[in-house]
């Protein structure tokens, strides 16, 4: 494995799991230097100053939420690997970030090996990882697909994010028009009228 100093920030409220964090990157030969910050606008902030390769995000967190901050990544730094680290196992934050374009969502019961294995796998091997133990509904997963496409699906969940034509496109690197044409066939599909209506039939199916 080719490794390289790597500069990487852990977000997190709890001080104890941050600081954990911190020490666990600190100590491995690949890693040049560890930020931390304690909420989303505070990580915005450090990634406007310093260059960043790898953020470690938590989901819930005051000011902004890692959902909210994770969006404003993706879309300022695209190249800027994610990895969620949450105590939320359940698939709906699990789609919601995989779509926005997390490379990794690891539970933080996840023992200290496996983080760092996929820690790894994501920063040098290009990987994406999700828990094992993470609850994803594999039912819903089949059952909306069919119905909307794999695309579709993705572009749903953004528009449901709150996510514009134009941010949508730049997100998929697809083109304004594909989004709309996608947009125009979800909208037919789940017989929906306007995007409130398509935000609530998301809700009802489980899928934000």
């Amino acid at each position: 494995m080719n490794y390289s100093n790597k500069v990487i920030m852990v977000v997190d409220d709890h001080p104890m799991i941050r600081s954990a964090l911190v020490s666990m990157f600190k100590s491995r030969p690949y890693i040049k230097h560890v930020y931390e910050a304690s909420d989303g606008i505070l990580a915005l902030e450090q990634l406007d100053q310093f260059y960043i390769d790898v953020v470690l995000l938590d989901i819930s967190m005051p000011n902004m939420t890692g959902i909210q901050c994770m969006k404003k990544i993706k879309q300022k730094w695209p190249e800027v690997k994610v990895i969620i680290l949450t105590q939320f196992s359940d698939d709906k934050y699990y789609r919601t970030l995989s779509s926005l374009g997390a490379d990794g969502y690891l539970l933080k019961s996840t023992t200290e090996n496996v983080l760092v294995q996929s820690f790894e796998e994501v920063v040098f091997e290009n990987k994406k990882v999700v828990s094992k133990n993470v609850d994803v509904n594999l039912a819903l997963f089949d059952d909306t697909e069919e119905l909307l496409g794999a695309r579709e699906s993705q572009v749903l969940t953004l528009i449901c994010n709150g996510l514009k034509s134009h941010e949508i496109a730049e997100n998929l690197k697809i083109s304004i028009h594909t989004v709309n044409n996608h947009r125009k066939s979800i909208l037919k599909k789940t017989d929906c009228a306007s995007t409130p209506a398509l935000v609530h039939w998301a809700k009802s199916h489980g899928l934000i």
